[in-house]
């Protein structure tokens, strides 16, 4: 008698019968059927759409003024639009200085630029949302409350930027905005305001600016500065 070691004889169904299969080897699996490919494709041109979602918001940076970081509370700035419009104009020209500054117009009025790194760019918009505040006391307080974005290809430098320009912003709104904490907000319309006459005053803070480059790079001394400063805010 001969004994086999070993997986031995394969089994009918395996194989299949009267195939010429070596013993202890398995059958390498057929090519997905054509319904099979079929699905495939059809299930990847359904995921394409969520995966470019995906990396557009991977992609995009938001920030928003209303949650205050300190007293996670709803937090407004009792400003008016003239000066609420001119801390956004300045944030955005001393943040990306140089840049060309688009007004935003609509509902919701705001600025926007675009940062360029080498071939890349990065969108860079501020928002200013006037709104209407009730205190816990019951108190009416008219303010408004600023949204920070972001998007492009320069998801590295361009989002530090935008990260730098809500900085600014919610930096000079604290100095000389008075931030006050709601329990709720209703949007209302903005006052009569000449929004070039912000860009205006936001012209001022981009000449003081260049003013500084040129006192940095050497180019003027510290006595022409002070004097020329002195100049700009008088004609403020």
């Amino acid at each position: 008698m001969v004994l086999h070691h070993g997986l031995g004889r394969d089994r009918e169904g395996e194989h299949g019968g009267g195939d010429d299969v070596p013993h202890g080897t398995r059958r390498l699996p057929e090519l997905a059927a054509p319904a099979t490919q079929a699905g495939y494709l059809h299930f990847m041109r359904r995921c394409l759409p969520i995966l470019a979602a995906a990396l557009v918001a991977a992609c995009s940076t938001h920030f928003s003024s209303l949650q205050d970081d300190q007293s996670s509370r709803t937090t407004i700035f009792a400003i008016d639009d003239d000066l609420a419009f001119r801390l956004a104009f300045e944030a955005v020209s001393e943040t990306l200085p140089g840049r060309k500054i688009d007004q935003v117009e609509g509902a919701v009025r705001g600025y926007h630029t675009t940062f360029r790194f080498a071939l890349d760019t990065y969108s860079q918009q501020v928002l200013v949302f006037p709104v209407l505040g009730r205190t816990s006391s019951g108190d009416e307080v008219r303010g408004c409350y600023y949204e920070v974005s972001g998007s492009g290809s320069s998801f590295v430098q361009g989002r530090a930027k935008n990260v730098e320009l809500f900085e600014c912003l919610i930096g000079k709104a604290r100095l000389v905005g008075n931030p006050v904490i709601v329990d709720e907000i209703t949007a209302t319309t903005y006052q009569p305001r000449n929004l070039g006459a912000s860009t205006q005053s936001g012209g001022l803070a981009k000449r003081l600016t260049q003013l500084k480059q040129l006192l940095d790079q050497g180019l003027i001394t510290q006595q022409d500065y002070d004097t020329k400063k002195a100049e700009l805010l008088r004609d403020m």
